[in-house]
């Protein structure tokens, strides 16, 4: 115990010497000095969260299939209803590599002529957006799942649609090809 309050009072006179030094400004720039390496670890810490989700794979495509606009997924996500648009549930197989469960993912789509396609995902407890609700859409460690999605496409660009590309979309690649994709075939 001895130790521990020999050290506590050289720190307090290191904070007076640098008061008497420098004032203020010496006791701000040395909180700010000790302040970097805690941030440093912290955001080698949070980085790493980004690269798990690189573990996971739109794998496959199970099915596509054409589904009425009175169809109860439709208005339990949170799908804007538009009546020129023809709606469409595709279901992907999602593998996931990573050792812990994977959360929703933000999945793009896009037709062949790379014009971008509105996609929802489908949950099993619609559009409600609590913490503990959305574990619903988790994929557990090591497994593969397959997940459905609500595609809208307008009804003229329907007949000169032959596919769609699924895609995770990720912050950092902007502007490149996707990696992580998968092409469903129109029914």
């Amino acid at each position: 115990m001895h130790l521990f309050s020999e050290v506590i009072s050289l720190f307090i006179r290191f904070f007076v010497w640098i008061f008497r030094k420098m004032g203020i400004n010496g006791i701000l720039v040395l909180l700010l000095l000790i302040e970097l390496p805690v941030v440093s670890v912290y955001y080698s810490d949070e980085s790493k969260h980004g690269t798990s989700r690189q573990n996971y794979k739109l794998a496959e495509a199970v099915s596509m299939e054409e589904i009425s606009i009175d169809d109860p997924r439709i208005t339990e996500n949170g799908v804007s209803l538009k009546i020129d648009m023809k709606y469409y549930l595709a279901t992907i197989k999602v593998e996931n590599y990573y050792s812990s469960d994977v959360r929703y993912m933000s999945i793009e789509a896009k037709n062949q002529a790379e014009e971008r396609v509105s996609v929802w995902p489908v949950s099993y407890y619609g559009e409600l957006k609590y913490d503990y609700i959305q574990d619903g859409l988790s994929i557990p460690a090591g497994s593969s799942r397959d997940m459905q999605y609500i595609v809208g496409i307008p009804e003229e660009e329907v007949k000169d649609t032959s596919s769609i590309c699924f895609y995770e979309w990720v912050y950092e690649e902007y502007g490149k090809e996707p990696t992580n994709q998968v092409t469903v075939p129109m029914p």
